[in-house]
């Protein structure tokens, strides 16, 4: 006679692998995304590109842009110097 709020072992598998699959599906959604701080940034900078460009041209200078700039260093093998006005950023 089962008792009222028992578990049987059928349930509690069905709980485990269900946690075990989310478990396993945000890992890779985390691998195949990577940083998502970056991704929200790089997406709401296109937004409000896009929306910019849409709106009509009295409205344009009114709608800021949410842009971050990213550095980039292009180093040459001659000129090793150039490389110093970065460091210690990434």
């Amino acid at each position: 006679m089962k008792q009222r709020g028992e578990i049987s072992s059928t349930q509690l598998v069905t709980i485990i692998l269900a946690l075990v699959g989310f478990t396993v599906l945000l890992l890779l959604l985390w691998a195949a995304f990577g940083d998502f701080n970056s991704l929200g940034d790089r997406e709401a900078c296109r937004l409000s590109v896009l929306t910019r460009a849409t709106a009509p041209t009295a409205a344009q200078s009114g709608i800021p842009l949410q842009c971050t700039t990213q550095k980039i260093c292009l180093t040459n093998e001659r000129h090793e110097e150039s490389s110093y006005q970065f460091a210690g950023q990434h």
